[in-house]
């Protein structure tokens, strides 16, 4: 509004302000894509904790793998994510039994629960349940040792899962004696529980401990007082069945979190962390389906431009089946038949363990969640111009142990495919050991340029929505290049680009030569950007000159 200006003095006008400039968009938010206990299905939901996540979806369960994935992205220093829940196309069952007033189903739906046993006794002994019933009883979760020890099939987790605990198989007398003389191994026992309050117990010891089994009571009848499962077992589950995720639908349904979120919440990362275990209809690994699932996965980030993908490799390969896989030099359905290549994803190797927050025991996992986490962690601490590796920036503290041991030699091959390891050091632990694309083209080799351009690029495209409608001239040239110049300066003085001076480390062309009249006309804008990025140092070469005796 105009001053009314009559009388000689000072007088003040406040001037809206210029547009405020160019503010990074997030680069940590992930989300995360598959098998979940509950939840509403091909629906994003926001996650700021663990806690949250319980809240929404459920607990840690056995072969579901985006909450152990999650739960690992917080641990890791993540601090925020977007989960989907991916439906079952086959609705398949979970295996189950009953006893008495108790039902106990597998957490998960698939062949994995068919090898689970539940045994009731009394509470306070581990030896065969006794015929005479005690009010207070113990529920165990046992395994059959003899099909645990495959260490392929559709019990392949098992059998890590044992190995890695060092579980020892036992014999265990059912009810009147020895059942078939077979051995073995107690995952889980529950105390302390009564026919008093038996749903409460369930819920809270069972349902919220168990990573392999849930349990529901079904109430007493009208009149009669409530009853505990009898003494009994081993007694085998039975019914699991073949899920069919559809990770893809779930990924596409992402975005509606485009829509539903504000700007902090823009997803950057994506993981699919039950891609590893896609199988053939009659339950058997495929690797093929699973390459087909990452390539899925790839074309979506690359589609969108903005999003970058964390591949998990299939369970229980080794090196030279980890680098067919990424190579496409298998055969389907046992390999995967088509190159993995593109800038907008990377395959970590190989699988981790880590630590249940209650029992302590090691669980086999993935790596994108932990891996994630340390995206998360670098880019708060660092920048996402830093690359998420080394002992800097790569120890991960929840992982107890890896699947596969990696050596010096192990890394000389799968390092220039494209392979990022993680590796063990003695005095750091648990270390990612790579930081590159699957891009096969040179100047996207490296995740963190990748990332970095990604983050440049939509940081502009968001901040700059104010110059739409505004005249295409001299003026609109010269604050677009005086906003861009500032937002790159900042980011040359904090390392993200490289350069003795910042002429040196990016330069910004806005004006007539590449604004044709043609492009005026058009209503297009065009800003050329220029970026001396920054590359992580993989190979440190020292030349050293050492004294030695004189002749």
């Amino acid at each position: 509004m105009a001053l009314n200006i009559n009388t000689p003095g000072v007088y003040i006008q406040e001037l809206p302000a210029m547009p405020g400039g160019i503010t990074g968009v997030p680069t940590s938010v992930a989300a995360f894509v598959g098998a979940t206990e509950a939840g509403p299905v091909n629906t994003p939901a926001f996650i700021s904790s663990w806690a949250s996540y319980q809240q929404q979806f459920g607990n840690l369960s056995w072969q579901a793998m985006v909450p152990w994935a999650v739960h690992a992205f917080f641990a890791e220093g993540g601090s925020c994510c977007w989960v989907v829940r991916a439906a079952d196309a086959a609705q398949a069952s979970a295996a189950s039994l009953c006893t008495g007033p108790l039902t106990v189903h597998a957490a998960s739906p698939g062949l994995w629960g068919n090898a689970l046993h539940v045994m009731i006794g009394n509470a306070g002994s581990d030896s065969a349940p006794a015929a005479t019933e005690a009010p207070v009883f113990s529920l165990s979760v046992l395994l059959d040792a003899s099909i645990s020890n495959d260490p392929a099939g559709p019990f392949a987790l098992l059998h890590d899962y044992v190995q890695a605990n060092g579980l020892a198989a036992q014999v265990i007398q059912g009810v009147g004696g020895a059942v078939d003389g077979k051995a073995w191994y107690l995952l889980e026992r529950f105390n302390g529980l009564t026919s008093t309050n038996l749903a409460q117990q369930v819920a809270e010891t069972v349902n919220a401990q168990s990573i392999f089994v849930r349990a529901k009571v079904a109430p007493p009848a009208a009149g009669t007082a409530p009853q505990r499962p009898p003494n009994g077992g081993p007694m085998p589950l039975a019914g699991g069945e073949v899920p069919q995720l559809d990770v893809v639908a779930a990924t596409l349904a992402l975005d509606t979190a485009e829509t539903l979120s504000n700007f902090a919440q823009r997803i950057s990362l994506l993981a699919t962390p039950d891609t590893p275990l896609a199988t053939a209809a009659d339950g058997a690994a495929s690797i093929a389906a699973q390459g087909s699932l990452v390539q899925s996965g790839l074309q979506y980030c690359q589609n969108l431009g903005n999003v970058f993908y964390v591949v998990d490799p299939p369970h229980g390969l080794d090196v030279p089946g980890v680098l067919a896989f990424k190579t496409g030099q298998g055969t389907a359905p046992g390999g995967n038949p088509t190159p993995l290549t593109s800038a907008f994803g990377a395959l970590y190797y190989p699988w981790v363990f880590a630590n249940h927050p209650q029992t302590g025991t090691s669980v086999p996992m993935p790596p994108s969640g932990t891996v994630l986490g340390r995206y998360a962690a670098t880019d708060a601490s660092v920048g996402v111009w830093s690359a998420p590796a080394g002992v800097s920036n790569g120890v991960v503290q929840s992982v107890t142990q890896l699947a596969y041991p990696l050596t010096d030699a192990d890394q000389d091959t799968l390092n220039p495919q494209g392979i990022n390891c993680l590796r063990h050091f003695n005095n750091y632990g648990n270390v990612i050991w790579g930081a590159r694309t699957l891009s096969a083209d040179l100047d996207w080799t490296y995740v963190s340029v990748r990332r970095l351009v990604i983050y440049v690029e939509q940081s502009l495209a968001a901040s700059l929505q104010w110059t739409v409608f505004e005249v295409n001239g001299l003026p609109l040239w010269i604050r677009v290049t005086a906003e861009v110049n500032n937002f790159l300066s900042a980011l040359w003085r904090d390392g993200g680009l490289v350069g003795p001076t910042a002429t040196s480390a990016y330069g910004v062309t806005c004006n007539e030569s590449n604004n044709t009249p043609q492009d005026i006309l058009d209503g297009i804008l065009n800003v050329t950007v220029m970026l001396a990025v920054t590359h992580p140092a993989e190979f440190l070469v020292l030349t050293l000159q050492l004294p030695t005796a004189t002749p």
